[in-house]
């Protein structure tokens, strides 16, 4: 039995790629704000208790967040939030206390926020206790499969005496997930749903009510950076977990950067492979630039030396030319966006930053702006690649994790991209993401100044906390005989015997 993932603070904290502002965006609301210090996080050490003052000073510096920087504010809105009445809850919460413990102000927030955002980003971290504010949703699976027959699903294999072989299921469609490696047309009864995994469900066979017990599969363990690739002579398997770059100061920065590196030119060594396995199961995300750099390795056929270049020009290409967003633009982001590119060392970014930062003291707004897209000839030669791309994803598959799924379907063409396994974490409508640290608590507030349209409107995308499906959906145990089945290499399906439990 695989081990289930537990989310934890340390796995999701990251940063994903910044979008550069264009002189071509337009701008579709414009508000005046006050203008109030900000400050990116340096995961200081909780303070457990907090004088009323400190509290307050607290909660105002959430609501300014929210208000003029977070991408999901108009979203909040039409959930019917309000910042006074938000803000009169929390006050009346805590109003006969002199001294407030951070723990139970954290609680409060999160019960305060959580019926008004659907943010998988957006998270609060007080110490070990996190809140992600997404429902999770998990296919819980019957042990009952159907064969679609023109316009009938008629049952083949069932473990429940109730149900027979050629009972008709007489029930709702979207309880079918595609399951080939059952065989041809063939469809598993399912039901996604964030109740605990032992639940039961009624289901209609014959147009009779029948109660289906449901089983969730669980999720492979997190690790830390994983990277691994290997080959048959007509295919390869490539893992990698992790697409977050460390601080350009970190210890760990260089070796991330020779995998990084690596893991993009693989696009280029295993370009005649008749079959290329990319499982990114728990990949935690980071930079979406790292898979389509590897997607237009393979794309090319090229082998890239200076990598960053490289990013840089895919970066460009995919804010200008690929992905519709709406930014905010308010003393919000340019302050965090300034401290975060002297961080990085980034002066050129550090010096754009700052001067908007002078221009918001001068006159504080909070714009709101949506990019226009400029047509791009950057794929228009065709892919000097041939075979399948098999994406493994899971429940776990997060952010740059499910861009890269949309990047290689638009770039490679859904008849050459398989995705296989379980959704994935649904962790995209919202990006440009930052730590930001509340100035006496420091509780740490993971939220988005961008929300990205395109993913929204993409057909394969189900919302945050449920993602992306796959084409073929397959529980662990299955995951083997799925891949074999698209690619016929005997010799990998050797080598993957035991890709139910762990990465290879």
């Amino acid at each position: 039995m695989k081990k289930v993932f537990i989310i934890s603070a340390a796995t999701l904290f990251f940063t994903t790629c910044l979008t550069s502002i264009s002189a071509n965006d337009i701008t579709i609301k414009t508000e005046p704000v006050e203008f109030r210090e900000v400050e990116l996080s340096r995961f200081e050490k909780i303070k457990t208790n907090l004088s009323h003052t400190e509290f307050e000073e607290d909660l105002e510096a959430l609501c300014y967040l929210i208000s003029t920087g977070y991408a999901g504010y108009e979203d909040m809105i039409e959930n019917g939030f309000t910042i006074d009445s938000f803000k009169e809850q929390i006050l009346s919460e805590f109003k006969e206390k002199e001294e407030i413990n951070s723990r139970d102000f954290y609680f409060a927030l999160v019960n305060g926020l959580k019926p008004f955002i659907n943010d998988s980003h957006f998270m609060i971290a007080h110490f070990t206790d996190l809140y992600s504010f997404s429902t999770r949703k998990f296919c819980a699976w019957s042990d009952i499969f159907v064969k679609k027959d023109r316009d009938n699903y008629s049952v083949t294999e069932s473990n429940l005496p109730a149900v027979k072989k050629g009972d008709i299921f007489t029930d709702d469609t979207t309880y079918l997930f595609y399951y080939p490696s059952k065989g041809k047309n063939t469809y598993r009864i399912g039901f996604l749903t964030d109740m605990t995994p032992e639940i039961k469900k009624d289901f209609s066979f014959n147009n009779g009510s029948i109660s289906v017990p449901l089983k969730q599969d669980g999720a492979i363990e997190r690790r830390p950076m994983k990277y691994k690739s290997f080959e048959t002579k007509d295919s390869a398997y490539i893992e990698l977990n992790d697409f977050m770059s460390p601080e350009a100061d970190s210890p760990q920065r260089k070796s991330a950067d020779i995998v990084f590196n690596k893991f993009i030119n693989l696009g280029q060594k295993y370009n005649s492979k008749k079959n290329i396995i990319l499982d990114l199961r728990s990949n935690s995300g980071g930079l979406t630039e790292l898979p389509l750099a590897f997607i237009f390795s393979l794309y090319t056929n090229k082998n890239f030396n200076d990598t960053d270049t490289l990013i840089d020009r895919l970066a460009t290409w995919a804010t200008e030319s690929f992905f519709e967003r709406k930014q905010i633009l308010s003393p919000s982001y340019y302050q965090i966006l300034a401290q975060y590119n002297s961080n990085r060392n980034n002066i050129t970014g550090k010096m754009y930053a700052e001067s908007k930062v002078k221009e918001q003291k001068q006159k504080s707004e909070r714009i709101v702006v949506q990019n226009i897209l400029k047509p791009s000839n950057l794929f228009s030669k065709g892919s000097k690649f041939k075979g399948k791309l098999i994406i493994l994803t899971d429940r776990n598959t997060v952010s740059a994790g499910e861009f890269a799924v949309i990047f290689a379907k638009h770039i490679l063409g859904n008849n050459n991209v398989y995705t296989v396994g379980e959704n994935t974490f649904g962790m995209a409508s919202y990006w440009n993401v930052f730590d930001i640290q509340l100035p006496n608590s420091k509780m740490n507030i993971h939220t988005s100044f961008s929300k990205n349209e395109t993913i929204i409107r993409n057909p394969l995308w189900h919302g945050e906390g449920t993602g992306l499906y796959p084409d073929w959906w397959c529980a662990g145990s299955d995951l083997n005989d799925a891949i074999f089945l698209i690619s016929g290499d005997n010799e990998m399906k050797e080598k993957l015997k035991n890709i139910e439990f762990y990465l290879m």
